[in-house]
């Protein structure tokens, strides 16, 4: 066995590539911790101090000039925190699936618990990329002619439709988690970041529902800005983000946040259970 290949550890050999899984849930971590405060950082940098740091401020002026605020370009829909959040989810999905196939096929059997974590981190995969809740609030709205202007009907219906799908969606999610956390054969860390990931979720799901309930995160993001929101109002004129500062500085700045750390500690726990499933092979 070379030295290049392999090395021993209790009396045991591994091979680099072991090792490198035993890092890379933290390496995951590290990055999106990281990342996170970066772009914090270059908000409060661009847009509360007004310094254009690597350009980035003119930039954002020629390049977005209905929003030239960093904060909404890193965080708003379709921005490199949720991309970042895509790839995440999808590769849960994939080492899900790995998890689910390789157990039944051990067990002769339909393996129900990860069937289930399959089925919950795949609808989540699709809510996020495609906004399954916000195209049902205007499917509802539009069949029903609930106009956006009639704000307590709107803003109820909402907050409805957002507190029936997360609560179907945690439903299955949470049953998962307690059969997993329930199983002595499947990897401890892995349980532990695991629900680190559901935490975090937890956090930014119920938020994100209650959120039209006394407008508070309109109201929060509004106190948060400060004096900041009369400079950014200013520069803002593409809508939705004109007039509605507040609220999209909860939306994107408090809830992306934790949606990808969510998002990067269920990645990184799926691995865990990978590779403690093939180290151990479990019986």
């Amino acid at each position: 066995m070379g030295q290049n290949i392999f090395f021993k550890k209790n009396g045991k050999f591994y091979t680099y590539s072991h090792k490198f899984f035993q890092i890379l849930p933290w390496l995951i971590i590290l990055f999106s911790v990281s990342y996170i405060l970066i772009m914090l950082v270059l908000s409060y940098l661009i847009d509360f101090k007004g310094m254009d740091v690597l350009g980035l401020g003119s930039w954002l002026k020629s390049m977005y000039s209905g929003y030239p605020i960093f904060w909404i370009y890193a965080f708003t829909e379709g921005s490199p925190t949720e991309h970042i959040q895509w790839y995440f989810i999808f590769t849960s999905v994939v080492l899900a699936a790995f998890c689910f196939i390789m157990r039944s096929r051990r067990y002769s059997k339909v393996y129900w618990t990860w069937l289930l974590m399959l089925i919950g981190l795949t609808l989540m995969f699709f809510e996020d990329y495609y906004n399954i809740r916000h195209k049902t609030v205007d499917f509802i709205s539009s069949y029903y002619s609930i106009a956006p202007s009639t704000k307590f009907m709107f803003l109820h219906l909402r907050t409805a439709v957002e507190l029936f799908l997360y609560t179907v969606l945690g439903i299955i999610m949470i049953i998962a988690l307690i059969y997993i956390l329930k199983d002595k054969r499947e990897s401890l860390r892995g349980k532990k970041f695991l629900v680190m990931g559901y935490l975090f979720y937890a956090v930014a799901s119920f938020s994100s529902a209650t959120r039209g309930i006394g407008n508070w995160y309109a109201r929060l993001g509004r106190a948060i800005l400060g004096d900041n929101w009369i400079d950014m109002a200013a520069l803002v004129t593409q809508r939705p983000y004109r007039g509605n500062l507040g609220f999209y500085f909860m939306d994107f700045v408090f809830e992306e946040p934790l949606e990808l750390m969510g998002a990067a500690f269920i990645t990184a726990s799926l691995i865990y259970f990978v590779k403690y499933w093939r180290n151990n092979r479990i019986s």
